[in-house]
């Protein structure tokens, strides 16, 4: 169940559903619920039934507003819906699911209280606290009104946290990007990487194919949805940063800017020397083929980025922050060039677009790794795993080895709080901690409930 359209694949999370869920559908009956802003989406419907036993439209109308006692995040309350609550248990009794696959973070509140019989998946396409974390030091909430809708204080922040961590705990297995995404969470877990699985992002290799250095223009890409505000920032710091740079080293140089949902504000670069704002397109590996290499200046979110694995598939060299390329197995200088510092950054593009003997040795070492590590038949083949492990024995949680294997290294962003979730007992092993918590009250009532409510 997702919280957003899957086709058209117009955004990473839509581009790595309908990849899985085409894959999935060979070995599985799916019963998909999609978040739609209309009462119907025909063109949807046609899209995913080939692949689905039943498509179930939920009509969202996105309504921001605070709970009364402000306990739940803001992304919580954004798709919070009692009716589709009842839908969900509906059609987990009708069709006699067996798991409930709930897509984002904001969507775990319905695996909330645990089904019975129903076992429950959630997948995090990014952690979301850590990446919220990102953009407030970024200072999304300044620059971009829709960044507000998801929080943005330090209180904001902490209700994500508690919130994140609850719907975690409660799943009975959660699908992570990658071994980064996986260390870093298990950190705040009791159980640690006990639940969690890795279940990578990935690229149609066959789709993406490469070209040569030689067919290439000599022009930048960069390529974003721009509904996720960490694209529509990594384009501004791009010009406003880097590209000055790059004119100033290399005159003359181009760039296209390709994406979904660009806003009139945009467009402005549009009328840059040198600069084309392209924007939504019906596909993007013509584009990938055809430039000499992709930007991609990437300060804030988490997960990871497909465009860097498409461009990738097709060759294309990339220049990316360290931030950018992160949860990819990728190398600086074999698979890619990393620069975090605009100068660097700008000395890394033009690097990719004068150097042959580079490039070419770019194109040929990450063509190889997404053909090695990450095609979605690989990925769906992880997820199939993962539910096999769910079945096998429907009354024990999930427990074992697969959740990590002997490359998964913690890594734990030492600037983010962190909360100790687990002691020693008198015999030195490790034991959850309970936790009391003291509500004072006047004669109950709803707040009561609420609070009570907030902390089950």
């Amino acid at each position: 169940m997702p919280p957003y359209s899957i086709h058209p694949p117009s955004h990473g999370g839509a581009v790595r559903l309908f990849n899985l869920i085409r894959r999935l559908s060979e070995h599985c009956d799916l019963h998909l619920i999609v978040f739609i802003r209309e009462d119907d989406d025909p063109a949807q419907r046609a899209a995913l039934e080939p692949f689905a036993e039943k498509i179930h439209f939920h009509h969202w109308k996105p309504e921001f507003s605070r709970g009364r006692l402000g306990l739940e995040a803001p992304s919580q309350r954004l798709f919070a819906s009692d009716p589709l609550a009842r839908r969900i248990a509906q059609v987990l009794s009708d069709e006699k699911i067996d798991i409930l696959q709930l897509e984002y973070t904001e969507l775990g509140q319905y695996g909330l209280p645990r089904f019975s019989r129903v076992k429950v998946a959630m997948s995090e396409i990014d952690v979301a606290f850590r990446s919220l974390g990102r953009r407030r030091r970024q200072g999304f909430h300044q620059r971009f009104e829709s960044s507000r809708a998801f929080g943005h204080s330090f209180g904001d922040w902490m209700r994500q946290l508690r919130y994140e961590l609850r719907v975690v705990r409660r799943a009975d297995q959660v699908q992570m990007m990658s071994w980064q995404d996986a260390d870093y969470l298990a950190a705040y877990l009791p159980d640690g990487h006990q639940r969690l699985r890795v279940v990578p992002n990935a690229v149609d290799i066959h789709a993406y194919r490469p070209t040569s250095i030689a067919e290439r223009d000599e022009r930048l890409l960069f390529v974003g949805n721009f509904e996720h505000l960490p694209n529509l920032d990594a384009i501004e710091h791009f010009f406003s940063d880097i590209w000055p740079e790059i004119l100033r080293l290399r005159p003359g140089t181009e760039i296209s800017i390709v994406g979904a949902n660009a806003p009139a504000s945009l467009h402005r670069f549009g009328e840059l020397d040198g600069v084309e704002v392209v924007g939504e397109v019906p596909e993007l590996a013509p584009y990938y083929r055809h430039h000499r290499a992709l930007v991609a200046p990437i300060r804030a979110g988490s997960g990871t980025r497909l465009k860097i694995l498409e461009a990738f598939a097709c060759g294309a060299p990339v220049i990316s922050t360290r931030l950018g390329a992160e949860g990819i197995d990728c190398l600086h200088e074999r698979h890619l060039l990393l620069a975090d510092e605009p100068a660097a950054f700008a000395r890394a593009a033009i690097s990719a677009l004068e150097d042959d003997a580079l490039c070419e040795t770019l194109s040929q070492n990450c063509r190889r790794l997404v053909e090695e590590k990450y095609t979605w038949e690989a990925s769906a083949e992880r997820q199939l795993a993962g539910y096999e492990e769910l079945l096998r024995d429907p009354t024990v949680p999930t427990r074992g080895s697969a959740s990590l294997d002997s490359e998964a290294v913690s890594r734990v962003d030492e600037s983010s709080p962190r909360a100790t979730l687990t002691a020693s007992n008198v015999e030195g092993q490790e034991r959850k901690v309970d936790i009391s918590v003291v509500i004072p009250t006047f004669n109950g009532g709803d707040r009561l409930n609420d609070c009570l409510s907030a902390i089950s």
